[in-house]
């Protein structure tokens, strides 16, 4: 894993359509100013029924309502 920048990791997990090594990326790297990619690598886990994907989404919902960006209310009904 690039401990140095989980996000480039996170995006090639989503790029290979590998929901579990979001999963894992996400658990070691809470997101905060990168939920664009988060949440597009838990809606792949979530599809895929990836084990602790619920659990690793929850938050980031809660966090996308707050924020309130556009298209966070969007993907927050998505379940992310």
């Amino acid at each position: 894993m690039d401990v140095l920048d989980p996000r480039r990791e996170l995006r090639r997990a989503v790029a290979r359509g590998d929901g579990p090594a979001v999963v894992v990326v996400l658990r070691e790297f809470p997101p905060g100013g990168w939920l664009q990619v988060a949440g597009d690598g838990l809606l792949l886990a979530l599809h895929q029924g990836s084990s602790g994907a619920v659990e690793v989404a929850r938050p980031r919902v809660v966090e996308l309502r707050e924020r309130g960006w556009m298209g966070d209310a969007e993907s927050a009904e998505l379940g992310l």
